[in-house]
């Protein structure tokens, strides 16, 4: 059986942590975008024949569509990642019960959170600004991960508190009888 009664500030430990995996999923899938598209456009700027089969008709009828689609959803599996990382953390702050005495310290963690994520969210500005054409993917391509990703800090309050509601402010049935 698990102890829900002891959690000390696990919910506000895995705000630190989600907030740089945020930043690393968001880093991957834009790294993995920009290396699509080149190899995206590599393929389709050759064209040779191989007997009566043109490299670049089969290029276009198979691989072209399969890349596109990657590029595509890229975006939408980025912010399912980071949607299914928030419920996570609502769910698990829904589901503990924990003394009062550690609202003190998911303050803390909060604050130490809000500072890591403006840290990376400048950080993230910082590089998508480097060239054009990671400016290009990341405000094309991935335009609601790199949005997400700049307004990190205010997420990370947000989440942050409503996690504190639900661990703290939420009475559950087994505590009711008890009072």
């Amino acid at each position: 059986m698990v102890n829900t009664k002891n959690k000390k500030g696990l919910t506000g430990l895995m705000a630190i942590f989600f907030v740089f995996l945020i930043f690393f999923i968001i880093l991957f899938l834009g790294v993995q975008a920009f290396g699509v598209i080149k190899v995206r456009d590599l393929l389709s700027s050759v064209d040779f024949q191989i007997g009566n089969v043109s490299f670049n008709d089969t290029y276009n009828i198979t691989m072209a569509p399969a890349l596109d689609s990657i590029i595509d959803n890229s975006d939408n599996a980025g912010m399912i990642l980071i949607f299914g990382m928030i419920v996570v953390m609502l769910l698990i702050g829904f589901s503990f019960s924990t003394s009062r005495l550690w609202l003190i310290f998911d303050w803390f963690v909060i604050v130490v959170a809000f500072i890591i994520a403006v840290i990376l969210s400048r950080a993230f500005n910082t590089f998508i600004n480097t060239t054009p054409e990671i400016l290009e993917i990341f405000s094309t391509d991935l335009q609601v991960s790199s949005t997400f990703m700049l307004n990190l800090p205010f997420v990370v309050i947000i989440v942050g508190f409503l996690v504190m509601i639900l661990t703290y402010g939420v009475l559950r049935k087994k505590q009711r009888f008890l009072r």
